[in-house]
């Protein structure tokens, strides 16, 4: 039961079975944080105690570093289901048959969508220091056709229950450093340090009727040239959730091209993301025009003038 020992809804992310009194769950990024629940028992007297239980929801150790993710869209029966992550662990059973795992804890689910119904997943077994670009197309091309329609192997272990329509492309989740703007056609990202290094795309183009050419590319990101500490650092206190905004990378750009758009710069080719901290979020930069041999003040002033003339916080995010 819930906190207020009220019966847990269908749809919730966590549910008890009382014919093998087990409790099972599938929590996503929403269902992060700790969450507390009452269990009853009940003997064939109608006696019954209780015990409150309290458990905590992580963030997947690797949600920061994801290199892919695939979307599936399907339609089912929901009389068979009624109860929601029933469906979606079912899914994850067969997958992990369709790719011979002895079972689904290698498969992450990130998202789910009701309407239409879409489950999203990444794939565990995959590394994260280096986008595993010829493993993710072999893991690809298991279940999905160059056009994006489910393969004989995929419809035959999803049948008959799950009638599978098409499969998205393979693409990064919104937390990985790197992303793709559809309607600008531009790619733009945040790179740290734990981004140095060569990292490997595959970029997808399709055309109105549904037909798609793939290419690859290559991002290289460098270690910056060892420099002084730069002579200032500027930082904004945001009134946002410190974990979503740091999963969030349109909102960590979005916030870079605001502040460079104070200082009248068309992008944040000029800024230098120093960090982002708690509290609630603490956003970090300096500025890569400014000389570090000495302390530039007129500079300083006019940059300090134009965030404390014009920066309006509540319209940055």
């Amino acid at each position: 039961m819930t906190a207020e020992r009220t019966s847990l809804p269908s749809a919730s992310w966590i549910q008890f079975d009382p014919e093998s009194q087990v409790i099972y769950a599938l929590p996503l990024s929403d269902n992060i944080g700790k969450h507390e629940f009452v269990l009853e028992a009940m003997d064939s007297e109608g006696a019954s105690t209780f015990d409150r239980v309290e458990l905590h929801v992580w963030q997947h150790p690797e949600a920061d570093n994801f290199t892919h993710s695939f979307t599936m869209t399907v339609r089912y029966n929901k009389w068979q289901y009624p109860v929601g992550i029933d469906w979606q662990i079912e899914i994850l059973t067969r997958l992990a048959r369709l790719f011979k795992d002895p079972d689904n804890s290698k498969l992450s689910v990130l998202r789910v969508t009701l309407d239409p119904v879409k489950i999203t997943w990444s794939n565990d077994t995959l590394g994260t220091g280096r986008c595993p670009l010829e493993d993710i197309k072999n893991i690809f091309e298991i279940f999905s056709t160059f056009d994006h329609h489910p393969t004989k192997e995929m419809k035959k272990i999803m049948s008959p229950e799950f009638r599978v329509q098409d499969i998205d492309n393979v693409q990064p989740p919104k937390s990985y450093w790197v992303q793709f703007d559809p309607r600008s056609q531009e790619i733009y990202g945040i790179a740290t340090e734990n981004e140095i290094g060569r990292h490997d795309f595959l970029l997808s183009a399709v055309d109105s009727d549904d037909q798609s050419i793939p290419d690859s590319f290559v991002i290289h990101v460098s270690r910056l040239p060892k420099r002084k500490k730069p002579p200032v650092e500027f930082s904004v206190e945001l009134n946002y959730d410190f974990d979503e905004f740091l999963s969030d990378t349109d909102k960590k750009t979005l916030v870079a091209s605001k502040i460079a758009r104070l200082y009248g710069d068309p992008d944040p080719r000029h800024m230098m993301i120093l960090n982002i901290t708690r509290g609630s979020v603490v956003y970090a930069w300096s500025n890569k025009t400014l000389e570090n041999d000495h302390c530039p003040k007129e500079r300083l002033k006019n940059l300090l003038s134009a965030l404390s003339t014009t920066m309006v916080l509540c319209q940055i995010i």
